[in-house]
């Protein structure tokens, strides 16, 4: 009998483009985000000191109180997404990376009357069930929990936002969307795999779709994943890379 992958292999293989980001891991520790923490483990329940001797971490890898740590994390984390060649637009779900402040999505949450909280890791500001409508999406679910990360001035640098749903055909037009949406405003993406239908997705567990778009100032993915039979996890992620 072959021997079970490793933690570590799953997280890779499973999130993949995905697992370099900590708004992510962070995530995956809160309640909403727990069968996140689960595809990590393999479907099994997490491991967290397993986790940890494979040295996969969750915080941010920074002091939020020190502005100097925050800022040299953020640049570190940029070098390692960075590609090749500026991207044609900087799209963020409506927002406006590098420029939309703390206290601007603070306002918009307020008068959408979301509720926002301030994780212990992963990002600055975590706003929960968020409607599409909101999030200049093509549609789809509401977002279970839509996370802000901030630079020192509090200007946003980038947003992860994670949804469910337990319609194949919905889910993969949703994803199929984000990616022509992304092509079209940022550039063609760097890197893809899977297929964007309800048959390839609805074959087994964990089978899933992902794009990635790497630019010089510009990092953003998609993915599609049925992380339980008939449940199916939608991610999107867009950072700023600064230089």
């Amino acid at each position: 009998m072959a021997a079970a992958p490793s933690l570590k292999k799953v997280l890779w293989s499973v999130l993949g483009f995905a697992a370099a980001s900590t708004a992510l891991m962070g995530f995956a520790h809160t309640k909403p985000g727990r069968p996140l923490l689960a595809l990590m483990a393999g479907g099994k329940k997490p491991n967290i000191e397993q986790a940890k001797s494979e040295g996969i971490s969750c915080p941010m890898g920074f002091t939020k109180s020190d502005p100097l740590q925050k800022d040299a994390t953020l640049k570190q984390q940029a070098d390692a997404l960075r590609g090749a060649g500026p991207s044609s637009g900087k799209p963020a779900l409506g927002f406006v990376l590098d420029k939309t402040s703390k206290q601007d999505v603070e306002a918009w949450a307020k008068a959408n009357h979301l509720g926002c909280t301030t994780p212990k890791a992963g990002a600055d500001l975590d706003c929960a069930n968020v409607p599409a409508g909101l999030l200049a999406s093509p549609g789809g679910p509401a977002a279970k929990s839509v996370w802000f990360t901030f630079d020192s001035h509090d200007r946003l640098v980038s947003l992860t936002a994670i949804r469910y749903d337990g319609d194949p055909g919905a889910a993969a037009s949703v994803y199929a969307s984000t990616v022509s949406g992304l092509s079209k405003a940022a550039g063609p993406p760097s890197q893809s795999q899977g297929e964007s239908t309800a048959e390839y997705l609805s074959a087994g567990l964990w089978r899933q779709a992902k794009t990635n778009f790497a630019f010089n100032d510009y990092h953003a993915l998609a993915s599609v994943t049925q992380i339980r039979q008939g449940e199916f996890m939608l991610i999107e992620e867009y950072r700023s890379l600064p230089n």
